[in-house]
Formats: C-alpha cells, structure tokens, sequence
C-alpha cells in the first residue's frame, strides 16, 4: 500500500546512517544516528497507526458478496453433494471465496476497536523490526559510500507510491460542486491527479498532516459515482 511507504517517512535513511556510523570515533556521531534512527522508528509506527484500517471499515472490505445463511447453504450442498453448485450458477471457487470472506468478517466481528489496533501496532512493530535490521544490513554491507543508491531506491519506491489517488468520494465531492457552477474543484483534482507524487516520503508533519487530510472516510465507502 502506498500508504505504508510515505509512513515510513526518513526510517530508511537514518537506519543506514546509523548503521555506516557504527564504530566511529568516540562513538558520539554513532550515538546520534543510532537516536535519529531510534525516532524515526517511533514516527513511522505512530503514521502506521494513523492510516491504519478501521474495525468498521475492515469489516465493509471482508464483507461477502453473498448473504451469510446462503453461505453456510452453499457450503452444506458442496459437502454433500458438490454437482448441484451448478444448478445455481456457481462454482467450488466462489464458494471457497465467500467462506474466505466470512471467516474474516467474524475474525473481525470478536476483535473491540481497542483489539484491533492493538492487532494492528503488533504486525507493524514485527514489520518494522525486520525492515530496520535489513536497512541495517545492508548500510553496513555498501558503506556511507553507497549512500546515493540509497536515495536512488528511495526515488523508484517514491515514484511508484502515489502520495495522491483519485478516490470516488473526491469526483462525487467535485461533481457536486460542478453541477452548482463551482468548477474550482474539478480543477483541483486535475492539478493532483496529474502530479500525484511527493519527491519522496513526506517528512514533514505539514506533509503528513496534508496527506491524511486527502484520506477518504469509512462513509465514502459508500459512495456512488454518478
């Protein structure tokens, strides 16, 4: 997810810095990096938890795209008599998809908003630790010398995470307005979406402010283009 990337902010960049600083003299600019790093770990899980997906929204995405009692009905009939799918319409695929499905919408269902978070900050915390030691890693294996393939892979990963992604709830907003006279935000999308790219990770909280603020709400799940 795109998301995930621009959270990460400066984390790729201090962690290497830190780890081709390891040893220097007096260890004082090693200290420095290593705290820089430490930091920037901190901010990277603290976006991470702000773009997070909601219990409520989480369970819009893993709901299935049949009703839950013709679900379990369906699973009955292929246990016992796998042939008759056919005479509905369907196969053992979109069974297994919406039993998929389900088992995920009632995972969701027993996890508290509190719970989910939770869940959620644990896999980014496991995430993160594994990142960091493979940046790690690989700053000691290149040295400060290798830094610019650093900046030339933070580059690649930039241009291809979007900071901007035309969403329906934004033409439904830019929509209305248009058909009020107001054309200023259909012009507003067309600036963005033709240069939907940061540089790089936003490391600013000016930035990152401004990027949650183009985030849709659960709502807009429930938009329809008109």
């Amino acid at each position: 997810m795109s998301l995930s990337f621009l959270a990460l902010g400066g984390l790729p960049r201090a962690v290497h810095k830190s780890a081709t600083t390891e040893g220097t003299a007096g260890g004082e600019n090693g200290a420095a990096a290593e705290g820089a790093a430490a930091a920037e770990v901190k901010r990277a899980l603290s976006r991470l938890a702000q773009v997070g997906t909601s219990r409520a929204r989480a369970a819009k995405i893993s709901a299935p795209s049949l009703p839950v009692q013709a679900i379990r009905q369906l699973a009955a009939i292929r246990a016992s008599e796998p042939a008759k799918l056919g005479m509905y319409g369907l196969d053992e695929e979109t069974v297994d998809f919406n039993l998929s499905r389900l088992s995920r919408l009632e995972e969701i269902a027993r996890l508290s908003d509190a719970g989910k978070l939770e869940r959620d900050a644990q896999a980014w915390r496991a995430w993160i630790d594994r990142y960091v030691a493979r940046l790690a890693l690989e700053g000691r294996e290149v040295g400060e010398a290798e830094g610019e393939a650093l900046l030339r892979r933070e580059a690649a990963m930039a241009r291809s995470n979007p900071a901007f992604v035309l969403r329906e709830h934004l033409l439904q907003a830019a929509i209305a307005q248009a058909e009020c006279g107001d054309f200023g935000g259909v012009r507003s999308l067309l600036a963005r979406a033709q240069a939907p790219y940061f540089p790089g990770p936003p490391s600013s909280d000016a930035q990152w402010a401004a990027l949650l603020e183009s985030l849709p709400s659960d709502d807009a799940l429930d938009f329809v283009l008109t």
